[in-house]
């Protein structure tokens, strides 16, 4: 599997979230920056879709960047020009720990 480095040229982050609580247990979430790299992002589709009386939309990309020293895992979130996408699947692309491949989406409703 060749790959062509000068494609990752997208900058992308990854995100956790943290839930600063306090003194009932409660408190506001927030997101935390675990990893900022350099990505080939490929939109692999797009739909609109009816659910309960309401109009989403659902976008699907593939993320390929090197593969980072951090720990990710499907409960972090990516950031790509400022819309946060939920990650479905992680692979080491390859299998030879070069590269991490990521499949994420994002669904938005739309107003009426």
């Amino acid at each position: 599997m060749n790959v062509n480095p000068g494609e990752m040229n997208k900058r992308i982050r990854i995100e956790r979230m943290s839930r600063e609580q306090d003194a009932a247990g409660y408190g506001p979430k927030t997101w935390e920056p675990v990893l900022e790299a350099w990505a080939k992002v490929t939109r692999e589709s797009g739909s609109e879709l009816r659910q309960r009386e309401a109009d989403y939309s659902l976008e699907n990309l593939r993320l390929l960047l090197r593969t980072p020293a951090q720990v990710i895992n499907r409960k972090m979130t990516v950031v790509y020009r400022g819309r946060r996408y939920e990650i479905d699947y992680l692979n080491d692309y390859g299998d030879r720990g070069e590269y991490l491949e990521m499949l994420v989406h994002r669904r938005t409703l739309e107003a009426s």
